[in-house]
């Protein structure tokens, strides 16, 4: 039986240093040679004989491993492939891991630590983004991207923001109730408000379709997403024709314009509101203040209320007013 000693292991071909570097291959096989001084390796010979512990043999095609007391071939390397975990190699892989359910651990390092001059192909884990990642020839790029939201698609044709000519206390029959208020007010009191003839022929003007600016307690009324809306007043036929478009939340309007000027209501008007501030005075929020006279249930407690004689927040949100005041409602259009 023939024996090598660590010595001439060590100074055969395929272990000098640059050999060592050239393929993965010789580096496992370095890390598996490097062992306890005095420990003796045996060759090809061995694989299939009876072993015990941690014993390992090695001739120049195979590295042998003790597996269940009987010593099993772990992989060949000459060939320029290595198999670990498994005691047969997939054919057409340079690196088999086996089927188990351990890990393999990738290098790793943060921004600015990666490895220079780099090579396509290479691959990392960042530490600082927490993201495995390759290098694609030019720079060092995630393994995936994280998929982005879906588009928000604006609905077809327009809808109109109508300030109401009824007032009404702050018992509107709660939110539900006052989307019914708002189809009456301008789909049956007034007909005349700028946009009703185009809005009616399209259909819109039904109770899918038309709903009061307000939030109750929990919930908002809000308006689709990307969408025009034109201002008209029920109840004068000029005023109107000023638009704003929604975001991709369905808020709005992201200016500073007065709600009072001619081309938008026309006037100055108490809107029953119950909607909180969003950014920076010009968008509203989704949200309600949670002040509103109960749900919009009955004529008691206060309310929050906007006024149109404003180019802020104050539109929708500018303080609260006793449930038995007289508002009007902003009725809005969906297309």
């Amino acid at each position: 039986m023939r024996r090598y000693s660590h010595a001439q292991i060590l100074r055969m071909p395929m272990l000098r240093p640059r050999a060592i570097k050239a393929t993965l291959g010789a580096l496992l096989l370095f890390a598996t040679l490097v062992t306890a001084a005095g420990e003796s390796f045996a060759g090809e010979q061995l694989i299939g004989t009876s072993c015990s512990g941690n014993e390992n043999n090695v001739d120049y095609d195979t590295i042998g491993q003790c597996v269940s007391t009987t010593f099993q071939r772990v992989a060949p390397f000459l060939a320029g492939s290595v198999a670990i975990g498994t005691t047969s190699l997939t054919a057409g892989t340079v690196l088999d891991l086996g089927s188990n359910t351990s890990s393999m651990l990738l290098p790793i390092g943060s921004t600015g630590q990666e490895p220079s001059p780099a090579t396509a192909g290479m691959i990392r884990w960042n530490s600082t983004t927490n993201h495995g990642e390759v290098f694609n020839g030019g720079a060092w790029a995630p393994f995936w991207k994280a998929p982005s939201a879906p588009a928000v698609t604006a609905p077809s044709g327009s809808g109109y923001f109508v300030i109401s000519g009824t007032t009404w206390n702050g018992n509107l029959g709660g939110r539900i109730g006052a989307d019914a208020l708002c189809l009456t007010e301008i789909a049956t009191t007034n007909t005349g408000w700028m946009g009703y003839s185009t809005a009616n022929s399209n259909g819109q003007l039904i109770a899918a379709k038309v709903h009061a600016f307000i939030c109750d307690t929990t919930v908002c009324n809000n308006l689709m997403p990307l969408t025009k809306y034109y201002f008209a007043n029920a109840t004068n036929g000029s005023a109107g024709g000023a638009f704003f478009v929604t975001d991709s939340s369905g808020d709005g309007p992201q200016n500073a314009t007065n709600w009072s000027g001619s081309t938008l209501f026309d006037g100055n008007y108490n809107v029953w509101s119950g909607r909180a501030n969003g950014s920076a005075g010009l968008t509203w929020s989704p949200s309600p203040t949670g002040t509103a006279c109960t749900s919009w249930s009955v004529p008691a407690g206060t309310g929050y209320y906007g006024i149109t004689n404003s180019a802020n927040s104050a539109r929708w949100d500018d303080t609260t007013a006793n449930c038995t005041s007289l508002d009007n409602l902003i009725c809005f259009v969906n297309p």
